[in-house]
């Protein structure tokens, strides 16, 4: 028996698979939109909070010190909670410790 799946449809595969994620789409936004903080602000504003550069707060997020809830490719999307606690961590722009990630 094989492992794979097969379709028989009229309806070419691209087709389908647009169809599909047409219809669930709004399911994903509600389920992901429950878990994403009320709160959100960009990297520009984070920037500002901290007191740092948005390039810096990217290359946070990219580190894994902040958390992004954006999706896909866009910019980043941050909680203010969050970078209120990390300004907390921070010096003239620089983290007191070294291996600060978000809890």
């Amino acid at each position: 028996m094989s492992d794979k799946i097969q379709i028989l449809t009229s309806v070419p595969f691209d087709v389908l698979v647009s169809a599909i994620a047409r219809e669930i789409e709004p399911v994903i936004i509600r389920a992901i939109s429950e878990h994403l903080p009320d709160d959100l602000i960009t990297s520009k504003e984070a920037g500002e909070i901290i007191g740092v550069s948005p390039a810096t707060i990217c290359t946070w997020v990219k580190t894994g010190v902040i958390r992004n809830f954006s999706t896909g490719n866009q910019r980043p999307v941050l909680s203010r909670r969050e970078i209120i606690a990390i300004k907390k961590q921070t010096v003239n722009g620089r983290l007191k410790r070294k291996e600060y990630h978000y809890e």
